[in-house]
């Protein structure tokens, strides 16, 4: 949850709870930490999308770096 805040820049809790109880997307335990989840879009998120796979969204790698830079810490991120 914390990298979708640092993304967003504001608190996800509600928003990530509507879109688990719609079924759009996909909550698991984060094997690198047990106390953390991990979220990834659904299958009918996908399909409501019209898209067969998250890299096929718009600006998916301008995200995907970002997340990156998030988790090593850079200090570019601020």
């Amino acid at each position: 949850r914390s990298v979708i805040e640092y993304v967003r820049g504001v608190n996800s809790s509600f928003i990530l709870r509507v879109l688990l109880l719609r079924g759009l997307i996909e909550r698991t335990t984060d094997p690198a930490r047990p106390n953390a989840y991990r979220y990834q879009p659904s299958f009918a998120l996908l399909r409501h999308l019209g898209v067969s796979a998250a890299r096929e969204l718009p600006e998916y790698q301008k995200f995907r770096d970002l997340i990156e830079k998030f988790k090593i810490g850079s200090p570019e991120v601020s």
